[in-house]
């Protein structure tokens, strides 16, 4: 049996090729139910609607995991310094 390239997003009901959706392990098939276009424009409105609590969430994190941000941030200035010489 041949299988479909093609999936339908369940926002825009339009069928796109799989390569247009981002991964998602929950699901069956491996990709979220929205293609990439539908995806950006929810996060978007998504973001704009709970700006105030996303940034008071990961504000609260920063601090109480400081020195695991710090060490991240340091670990990762370091290989982009190395690799931009």
């Amino acid at each position: 049996m041949k299988k479909s390239n093609n999936k339908i997003c369940s926002k825009c009901k339009k069928p796109c090729n799989k390569n247009l959706y981002y991964k998602n392990v929950k699901n069956k098939d491996g990709l979220y139910s929205y293609c990439m276009d539908c995806y950006k424009i929810h996060s978007q409105n998504y973001y704009s609607k709970n700006s105030d609590q996303l940034t008071t969430k990961n504000t609260d994190y920063y601090y109480e995991n400081y020195e695991k941000c710090r060490a991240d941030q340091q670990k990762y200035y370091k290989t982009k310094r190395i690799k931009g010489k």
